[in-house]
């Protein structure tokens, strides 16, 4: 399955982006997360920027977390990239815990 949203970023052009949601083909437990824009007339390309939300590790009661950043360099570009990591502090009746990790280009801008 996949989880899809449109939303109208733009009126004048209009610009839509879709956002899909949906776990890797071989890998489940991957989550992964694609963004699409169309438009028609206005220009060859637009900037988005996309807000990654602030974290705090200790507002979780059943979850320990950390978030991390660092520096990449792809090509002539450096990218700030941050983690988050975290696992449960207790499990399902028959379960172990279970670790969760993500990463996003913070802040995220790009050109479409």
């Amino acid at each position: 399955g996949c989880w899809c949203c449109r939303r109208l970023l733009r009126a004048q052009p209009e610009v839509l982006l879709e956002q899909r949601f949906y776990a890797h083909r071989t890998r489940p437990s991957l989550l992964i997360m694609e963004y699409e824009a169309s438009w028609e007339g206005g220009p060859d390309s637009v900037v988005v920027s996309f807000d990654l939300p602030k974290i705090d590790p200790a507002s979780f009661k059943d979850f320990a977390a950390k978030v991390s950043t660092q520096q990449m360099h792809v090509g002539s570009l450096r990218h700030t990239i941050l983690t988050w990591t975290g696992t449960t502090l207790g499990a399902e009746h028959g379960a172990d815990c279970v670790e969760v990790s993500v990463v996003a280009l913070a802040p995220a801008v790009t050109q479409i």
